[in-house]
């Protein structure tokens, strides 16, 4: 016995399912993770470890951000910074996916609410990876810190990130 599947179109469906639909498959995609635990490890100022509640360690990339390299002027400093606001606190994370590496990639709240990653920006120890992010917001507190000479924009010209790692490698 056959089975016609020919009365079964796209076409068919209501426009509202239709939309209902990719909305579903959309949220899918992009489907948050929402985490939280203790930090205990601050590789770089945009890179860290978190222990969850049931003891697992996440590797965790801060999104939207890209702080000096280590090895790079200003990189220690961004460093210790970024210590003194996430090691051994309670910090919450929101994200969406993983990097290459294997990282979860997020937005980070630290104990008091505030979000971690402007923290950074207003104080001069990142740029907005405007590769990975586009908020005008983030862009404004840039330059906000620019402006006003604050942390690695006190140097007369600091290199970005990327374009360390490209003459580096």
């Amino acid at each position: 016995m056959q089975t016609s599947f020919r009365h079964i179109t796209p076409f068919k469906f209501p426009i509202k399912s239709s939309i209902g639909v990719i909305a579903i498959l959309f949220l899918l995609h992009t489907a948050a993770f929402a985490l939280s635990g203790r930090v205990t490890k601050v590789h770089d100022g945009d890179t860290f470890t978190l222990l969850d509640a049931a003891g697992q360690m996440h590797k965790i990339r801060v999104h939207g951000i890209d702080c000096p390299e280590l090895n790079q002027p200003f990189g220690k400093s961004a460093r210790e910074y970024a210590k003194g606001l996430l090691l051994n606190r309670q910090v919450s994370i929101q994200g969406t996916k993983k990097d290459r590496y294997k990282r979860l990639i997020g937005i980070v709240f630290l104990p008091d609410g505030s979000n971690f990653n402007e923290r950074m920006l207003l104080a001069g120890m990142a740029w907005h990876f405007t590769k990975y992010d586009t908020n005008p917001l983030w862009t404004g507190m840039e330059r906000e810190a620019r402006n006003q000479k604050r942390g690695l924009w006190a140097s007369p010209s600091p290199m970005a990130p990327w374009d360390w790692r490209k003459r580096k490698s």
